[in-house]
């Protein structure tokens, strides 16, 4: 019974993560650069640190992903811009790529 329901359970985190990830939401935030995530966890294992080292992660990350890149954790994404005059020109330069109605 319980092996049944852990089956299930695992069957549907599976689901979840296939339809977030390869849908159309998850193909257009994957296609911004960012460091590289686990399946289901996401970049969770990146951000289990003191703030002070999270602030540092992040300023490191700002520096190394410049303009703009992208954090997972679990089933949300999280786009990170240093400045909006960034994502107007990364908008320009990718829009071909890019069609959010």
């Amino acid at each position: 019974m319980i092996t049944t329901i852990l089956f299930f359970l695992f069957l549907l985190t599976s689901l979840h993560y296939v339809i977030l990830h390869y849908g159309r939401f998850g193909k257009l935030i994957n296609l911004l650069p960012g460091p590289r995530i686990l399946p289901i966890f996401g970049n969770i294992h990146h951000l289990q640190i003191s703030l002070s080292k999270f602030w540092s992660l992040l300023e490191q990350m700002n520096i190394q992903y410049y303009p703009i890149y992208k954090l997972w954790t679990f089933w949300n994404a999280y786009v990170q811009i240093q400045h909006p005059d960034d994502f107007e020109i990364y908008d320009i330069a990718y829009s071909s790529q890019f069609l959010l109605v």
